[in-house]
């Protein structure tokens, strides 16, 4: 018979894992006690990134919600961002008719104005049969080719910022029962060869009246405007 040694028995009852286990946790602890001084260093110096990090994100936001941005803020009296003035009724000899808008600078950048015509729609068609003058500096602007007068201007061409300033947007419109001009005269040729001096504008003046009159009577245009001048309002900020 085989003498069993006691100590022999009690080690080998023992599972397996459990004595792994036991081995792999002492060895765990002996190095944890051995390299303490550099656990703590690099544990320190993750913190500090950390924060570091998050103090230079938080310090780029707080400096981009103090940042303040100057308003542009410019405002058409009654119509909104179109200018537009109608006149309802058209004909030779009329009263001299006027209206204007106020434009105002309301932010804290002033700007530089200048004005164009955008359209103009005469007894319901759009015109391009038109010149335009305009002044040098742009606050004026002379419209030729009808029988009548029209001239759009504008007081002043600069707006102060942080003043609430404003400048006068203005038309005129003229139309004389008869006009005798130099422009106005003209000659042409007759069937017998003599030539004829005659008033152009005058007969322009009884064909314009014509067309005005058949379209204030037509059915459906009894509430539409003669004439509607549609401008332009450019406006270029100023550098400071």
């Amino acid at each position: 018979m085989k003498k069993v040694n006691k100590k022999d028995t009690i080690v080998n009852d023992i599972p397996h894992d459990t004595f792994n286990n036991k081995t792999n946790k002492s060895i765990l602890l002996l190095a944890i006690k051995k390299h303490k001084l550099g656990l703590l260093l690099v544990l320190f110096l993750i913190l500090v990134s950390s924060t570091a990090c998050w103090f230079i994100f938080n310090t780029h936001v707080d400096l981009g919600l103090q940042a303040h941005i100057k308003s542009w803020d410019f405002k058409i009296q009654n119509d909104g961002d179109e200018i537009a003035f109608n006149i309802d009724a058209l004909y030779p000899g009329m009263n001299t008719k006027t209206d204007s808008r106020n434009l105002i600078n309301n932010g804290e950048i002033g700007g530089t104005l200048s004005i164009d015509i955008k359209s103009i729609e005469l007894f319901g068609v759009i015109r391009t049969d038109y010149i335009v003058e305009k002044s040098e500096d742009g606050r004026e602007i002379i419209v030729k080719g009808f029988p009548f007068e029209l001239k759009v201007a504008i007081n002043k061409n600069v707006l102060l910022a942080n003043t609430n300033d404003s400048a006068l947007l203005e038309y005129t419109l003229k139309w004389d029962y008869e006009n005798d001009e130099p422009e106005c005269i003209a000659t042409r040729d007759l069937e017998d060869g003599s030539i004829e001096s005659f008033n152009k504008c005058d007969e322009e003046d009884t064909l314009l009246g014509e067309e005005s009159f058949t379209f204030s009577n037509t059915e459906g245009n009894e509430d539409k405007p003669s004439l509607i001048i549609k401008i332009d309002v450019n406006i270029k900020q100023i550098d400071e």
